[in-house]
C-alpha cells in the first residue's frame, strides 16, 4: 500500500510539532542561557549545559518538517506568486526580531528562515513550471540559483536548506521524498562536522552519541513525515497567518523576556 494513502498525521498536526521544536530551541539560546540556569536555578554548570544541548537539539526537529511543508504548498497551491511573497513580507517583518534575538544587535548578515523558505518555493515553482515545459536546462539552472543566492545572503540554514525543500518536492513518491531529504539532512550536518573538524571523530563509537545526536534529531522528523496522511487538517485563514505570525511574535517576546529577566 502507497504510504500516501495511509491515514496519519495532518499538516496542521506536522506544523504544531515544528512550532514547538522551534519554540524549544530559541527559547534555549535566547532566553535560557547557561549563565540564567546558574544563577537562577542554582543548576550545575554541566546539568545547564546538558540542558541546553538536548533543548537545541529538539529543535532540529522544525526545519525539515518546515521544507516539506513548503514542498507541500508549492505542490497544492494555486497562487505562486501570493504564495511567494507572503513568505518574503513575513521574512521582512521577522528580520528585526531575528537581529535581536541571535546577534544582540540590529546588524546585516545572516537573515531569517523565511527567505530560505522562499528561495526553496521560488526553486520548486520554476522547477515544476519549466519541466512541464520540457525546459530542462533552465529546470535546473533556477533552483541551482537559489541555493547559491541563500548562500550569498547568509539565509538560516543556507544553500542546503534550500536544497532540503527542493529534495522533498522533486520526487513524487513519499519513499523518494524521505530517501532525498534523509541525504540533504546528512549532508548538512556532515559539512557542519568537518567544518568544526569533528568529522572523523564520528568514526570513535565511544564519543558518537556526542556529536552525531544533533544529526540524529535532525533525521528523527522524517518518521513523522512517513506518517503524513496528505491531509491539511482544520486550519482556518486565522490559524494559517497565525503559524507565520508566530515567527516574529516569539522571537520579540523572548527578546523582551531575556532583558527584563
Amino acid at each position: 500500500m502507497d504510504m500516501e494513502k495511509k491515514a496519519g498525521l495532518s499538516g496542521l498536526v506536522l506544523k504544531i510539532i515544528a512550532v514547538l521544536s522551534m519554540f524549544t530551541d530559541h527559547a534555549a539560546k535566547v532566553l535560557f542561557t547557561q549563565s540564567f540556569l546558574v544563577e537562577r536555578f542554582s543548576m550545575s554548570y554541566q546539568s545547564s549545559y546538558a540542558l541546553l544541548r538536548y533543548l537545541t537539539d529538539l529543535g532540529r526537529l522544525a526545519f525539515p518538517i518546515y521544507a516539506f511543508l513548503i514542498a507541500e504548498g508549492c505542490r497544492h497551491t494555486k497562487h505562486s506568486r501570493r504564495y511567494v511573497l507572503s513568505l518574503l513580507i513575513f521574512g521582512a517583518v521577522s528580520e528585526v526580531p531575528f537581529w535581536l534575538a541571535f546577534d544582540g544587535h540590529i546588524s546585516i548578515g545572516v537573515t531569517n528562515v523565511f527567505f530560505t523558505l522562499a528561495l526553496g518555493a521560488i526553486a520548486c515553482f520554476a522547477y515544476k513550471k519549466f519541466i512541464e515545459a520540457e525546459r530542462f536546462g533552465i529546470a535546473i539552472a533556477i533552483p541551482a540559483v537559489c541555493v547559491f543566492m541563500a548562500e550569498l545572503l547568509r539565509t538560516d540554514y543556507g544553500g542546503l536548506g534550500v536544497l532540503l525543500i527542493i529534495a522533498a518536492f522533486v520526487p513524487k513518491k513519499r519513499a523518494a521524498q524521505l530517501g532525498c531529504m534523509a541525504l540533504v539532512v546528512t549532508v548538512i550536518y556532515m559539512v557542519w562536522a568537518a567544518w568544526n573538524g569533528t568529522a572523523l571523530v564520528w568514526l570513535d563509537l565511544r564519543v558518537f552519541w556526542t556529536y552525531a545526536r544533533t544529526w540524529l534529531f535532525a533525521l528523527s522528523p522524517l518518521v513523522l513525515i512517513a506518517l503524513y496522511s496528505g491531509k491539511r487538517g482544520a486550519q482556518p485563514a486565522w490559524l494559517k497567518w497565525g503559524f507565520y505570525a508566530f515567527y516574529p511574535l516569539h522571537l520579540a517576546v523572548l527578546v523582551v523576556l531575556a532583558r527584563v529577566l
